[in-house]
């Protein structure tokens, strides 16, 4: 564990810049998810505002084939949106600091002393990139859900913005009091 980690890890005093102000920026997750929330209104709602269910619902393939093409879209959008909210922070503070090695331990980051394996800082970026878009993919098909159940953008959005502010709350949680839902929220990935 960590212990081990802490006796190979290379204790280099190569100084790390870029990364410590890239892992500890959260705000634009607030911006994702509202996007993530228009995103899953926008896939799922306006066959019910143009008056098109009865029309889909009658067709021989008209549920499953819909159902299967929202679903791509949604993934697809998800992860567009995540990729962007995320490269966008990532250019600013690499224009206006820079980077320091990225093949460098993560242990080189003040935040990340206490990662409990040796990797590159990129590997747990890429890392952190992946899990987030698969949160996002998750909350998004929430809201895809809420969608469906409600076919009303104004208990969509509701609902959406209830879980969103859920999963907000619990990041704001000690880790160490609170592991499991400190970890396991859409917002803290």
């Amino acid at each position: 564990t960590y212990k081990s980690v802490k006796d190979q890890y290379p204790n280099t005093e190569t100084p790390v810049f870029g990364w410590d102000i890239l892992f500890s920026y959260s705000a634009g997750n607030l911006f994702l998810f509202a996007a993530l929330i228009v995103a899953g209104c926008v896939v799922y709602l306006p066959e019910k505002a143009a008056g098109m269910i009865p029309v889909i619902h009658s067709t021989k393939r008209g549920r499953i084939t819909t159902f299967l093409s929202k679903s791509a879209v949604t993934i697809l959008l998800s992860g567009v949106l995540t990729v962007l909210f995320s490269m966008i922070p990532a250019a600013v503070v690499g224009i206006k600091v820079g980077y320091s090695d990225p093949l460098a331990p993560i242990q080189s980051v003040p935040e990340m002393i206490r990662y409990p394996a040796i990797r590159s800082i990129l590997s747990c970026y890429l890392e952190m990139l992946g899990l987030r878009t698969l949160s996002a993919v998750f909350f998004t098909a929430l809201v895809g859900l809420f969608s469906v159940l409600t076919y009303s953008q104004v208990f969509t959005y509701l609902l959406s913005g209830v879980a969103f502010g859920g999963s907000f709350m619990l990041s704001r949680l000690s880790g160490i009091d609170h592991p499991i839902p400190f970890f396991y929220n859409c917002y803290t990935l």
